[in-house]
């Protein structure tokens, strides 16, 4: 796995390796991040119903990206998703994907535990981290 330290990097990058370029020189990898408390108990995995909906960005998967989006999704007293925002990002389309796929799923049984975990977050609405995972 290759991650890279911009968009800008990952497009030259990908580019290259579509033209056939030999003398195009790896980007640097990204320094390393602090890995980030799991937001649920299956962050390793992703909750099924969010999986199943979630479309790959092409860019991405070309480049072998892959990690873990975290969309903070925030919701009404009635569990109605009000907005949803990227609170861990990775780029590359990732970030509008994983908000798409948690949008598209949010009525779905298997997200029922994570509605009643929610918190009250600043905007005085109940938030949960929703954990995404992009893996090639």
């Amino acid at each position: 796995m290759r991650t890279f330290p911009t968009r800008a990097c990952l497009v030259a990058a990908v580019l290259a390796a579509a033209a056939g370029c030999k003398d195009a020189k790896p980007a640097t990898p990204q320094a390393a991040r602090a890995p980030a408390a799991p937001a649920a108990p299956a962050a390793a995995q992703g909750i099924p119903s969010v999986q199943q909906r979630l479309a790959y960005p092409p860019l991405a998967k070309a480049a072998g990206m892959q990690g873990t989006v975290v969309v903070r999704a925030i919701m009404d007293d009635a569990g109605k998703l009000v907005d949803a925002r990227v609170d861990q990002k990775l780029g590359a389309g990732m970030d509008e994907a994983a908000i798409e796929a948690v949008r598209a799923a949010w009525d779905s049984p298997d997200l029922a535990s994570l509605k009643r975990q929610g918190q009250p977050g600043a905007s005085g609405k109940r938030e949960v981290p929703v954990p995404v995972v992009f893996r090639v």
